[in-house]
């Protein structure tokens, strides 16, 4: 990634045909960014708190914007896509932030979540999942990366997962074989479903055994149940075998972690209260 000035061009001029925003290794500050920010978030394309900064995060929701309305997907915001933001886009935003703790983005008036969350609650309820096996997986998307399809993360992980190892190997071949940009969730949100695909090419044996798991009413029961299996035989982040094996991890920080163990392997998971918050702040959005 290459440094990139947008500041040189107003959002009026880019909108009228001359310059267009990308990606700024430099992270040079925009006001036309800023406002380029602003409208994406207000359609749903959530990319933070406008910074005016054209960054990994931003450039990724630029390209999920093209997809989703048939534009060029380059990153790339020239005429073309502002012209089409403009269109879209409300003066206000529609989405707020349900109450608690651990709050997320929903369209009360029209029943729906942000882009990139929407896009893969279809794809998993068009699975057959139930909304329990849903609020699970979303509730640990929303904890791990933020619905964020950016290639950056944690130890070289990437992507909504933070997909690692050969994990990330496959995302990049799913992407490749479909000769789409691996940054669309649309492309993610599929390769979910690959790798808990029995016998499928991208198959990953524990995410087949969470995916019938999750399906297994007798198994799976309560919405903490479901977020608890996703993350221990899906996302499997960082654990520990006891309660005070967290205590003793000098690298920890137990408020990032509860009492009350996994409820798949008895594990002590990362992130678990903000994965299971989450969990349960999408499944109350569902109903």
């Amino acid at each position: 990634m290459a440094s990139y000035d947008n500041s040189r061009y107003t959002y009026a001029q880019v909108l009228s045909g001359t310059g267009y925003y990308k990606q700024d290794s430099n992270l040079k500050y925009s006001l036309g960014v800023k406002t380029m920010q602003t409208k994406l978030n207000n359609a749903g394309f959530w990319c933070g708190t406008p910074d005016g900064k054209f960054g990994a995060d931003t450039d990724a929701m630029v390209r999920n914007f093209q997809d989703a309305y048939g534009l060029t997907v380059d990153g790339a915001a020239g005429q073309s896509t502002l012209a089409k933001l403009d269109a879209v886009s409300p003066s206000s935003s529609s989405f707020s932030k349900t109450s608690g703790t651990y709050g997320v983005y929903f369209d009360s008036a029209n029943k729906r979540f942000l882009h990139n969350q929407q896009i893969v609650y279809e794809r998993l309820k068009n699975a057959g999942l139930r909304d329990i096996a849903i609020a699970g997986f979303m509730g640990n998307f929303e904890a791990e990366h933020e619905f964020k399809t950016s290639m950056s993360g944690t130890g070289g992980a990437v992507g909504l997962v933070q997909w690692a190892d050969s994990r990330k190997t496959n995302l990049q071949k799913y992407a490749s074989a479909l000769n789409k940009d691996i940054l669309l969730i649309t492309v993610q949100a599929g390769f979910i479903l690959e790798e808990c695909k029995q016998g499928g090419t991208y198959a990953d044996s524990v995410a087949v055994s969470c995916l019938k798991n999750l399906k297994n009413t007798s198994t799976v029961k309560t919405v903490r149940n479901a977020a608890d299996y996703v993350t221990a035989q899906y996302e499997r982040c960082h654990n520990h075998a006891s309660w005070t094996a967290v205590q003793n991890c000098s690298s920890c920080t137990t408020s990032r972690h509860s009492e009350s163990a996994n409820d798949y392997n008895g594990k002590y998971y990362l992130d678990t209260p903000k994965r299971r918050g989450y969990a349960q702040a999408y499944y109350d959005c569902m109903y």
